[in-house]
């Protein structure tokens, strides 16, 4: 399980430090807080450290293995490259003698952007450090990667849900993106491999089943995947293309087609960006019971999300005597004056001082009392 991130100079925090709970995790603010900042950058350390355990052949983690990889993959999650993920008001001016064409100083170093993810297996602890620093009179920079591999391969497969679905544009979409520039993160790709992954058989297929009840019933059938393309099958119409269902009952779809090839079953790590995303509040009500299932079933989830009604769906649902065992931690960001973003954090939403869906919701209500309506 995730236990911890530290991170220091990465987007838009200065410095930030997130205990985990082993069960569900909940992200919440506004806009360009860094929610997604946060799951992706979760996604893309524990994604390659699953994947390059799973390759033939496959060797123990050293420094040279995954120098670059990591910096390869956090740069494709984000579709740009680290040095643009660095917080950027760390970089101060440099005073320059044109006349001498020499800086004031020979080595002009930057405070590093820094990365440590713990685990509850302290064998997969993983730190990385990243810097540019300047050598010389033009003005030349250097990159240093600073890394503390983790002592063994991860074996647990993460799975990033982003904020669209992605069944209307699976068709194809793999071999696209591996073969032209698409203007897409490679979340999409790597969900995308796992929507198309086989069914399960036997007995975890009984167990998929189960889960699978309230998201059928919410579609009105279930998903099937043939020749390539996606479809509803439904007991009165029969099969329906996926394009032509409703874009709530797709992201539905979408969850279903994870649970049922067992990429989201057991043991696993789930990044959910804006679950709520295009749903009704019917369907976030769904969403929530089986966000809380999968935890049950032994899932981490990590959500990021400024919905307040899914926020009190879930504190609702933890109240029933079947999700009363869900681990939960709670981070509020907020963006400060200063441009920084801060976390508070807790285990319930009570212990987060600040609260600006609740704040907004608070003063909604206040203007519509002001209204006489």
């Amino acid at each position: 399980m995730l236990k911890q991130l530290k991170i220091e100079n990465f987007t838009v925090f200065s410095k930030a430090d997130l205990q985990f709970s082993s069960g569900l995790n909940v992200m919440v603010g506004e806009n360009g807080c860094g929610k997604s900042h946060l799951l992706k950058l979760l996604y893309a350390i524990s994604s390659e450290n699953t994947s390059q355990g799973k390759k033939p052949n496959a060797q123990k983690p050293t420094k040279e293995i995954l120098e670059h990889r990591y910096v390869e993959k956090i740069g494709n999650v984000f579709h740009a490259s680290l040095d643009q993920l660095v917080k950027q008001d760390m970089f101060g001016e440099v005073d320059i003698d044109y006349a001498s064409g020499s800086t004031m100083t020979d080595i002009i170093q930057h405070t590093p952007l820094t990365i440590n993810l713990n685990y509850t297996d302290k064998q997969l602890n993983t730190n990385l450090s990243y810097s540019d620093e300047i050598k010389d009179p033009l003005l030349l920079w250097s990159t240093t990667n600073v890394l503390t591999p983790p002592k063994k391969w991860d074996k647990v497969t993460p799975v990033f849900i982003p904020t669209r679905e992605l069944l209307t544009i699976y068709p194809g979409f793999i071999s696209i993106y591996d073969n032209y520039y698409l203007e897409f993160d490679e979340t999409y790709r790597d969900t995308c491999l796992l929507l198309g992954s086989p069914v399960l058989k036997g007995k975890r297929e009984q167990q998929a089943k189960e889960m699978l009840k309230p998201l059928e019933e919410a579609m009105g059938g279930e998903i099937l995947l043939e020749n390539g393309r996606f479809y509803l099958s439904t007991p009165n119409k029969g099969k329906i293309e996926i394009s032509m269902v409703a874009e709530g009952q797709r992201k539905l779809a979408m969850l279903a087609q994870l649970i049922a090839t067992g990429s989201l079953l057991d043991s696993g790590y789930l990044f959910w960006d804006e679950p709520e995303s295009n749903l009704n509040p019917k369907l976030i009500k769904v969403i929530a019971k089986v966000i809380l299932h999968l935890c049950n079933n032994g899932i981490q989830i990590f959500i990021a999300s400024h919905s307040l009604f899914l926020l009190q769906e879930l504190e609702i649902l933890l109240e029933y005597k079947e999700f009363k065992k869900v681990n939960t931690r709670y981070f509020s960001l907020c963006l400060e004056d200063s441009g920084d973003v801060t976390v508070q954090q807790g285990d319930t939403v009570d212990e987060l001082e600040t609260l600006v869906l609740l704040d907004e919701e608070l003063l909604q209500s206040d203007r519509y009392m002001e209204t006489g309506l």
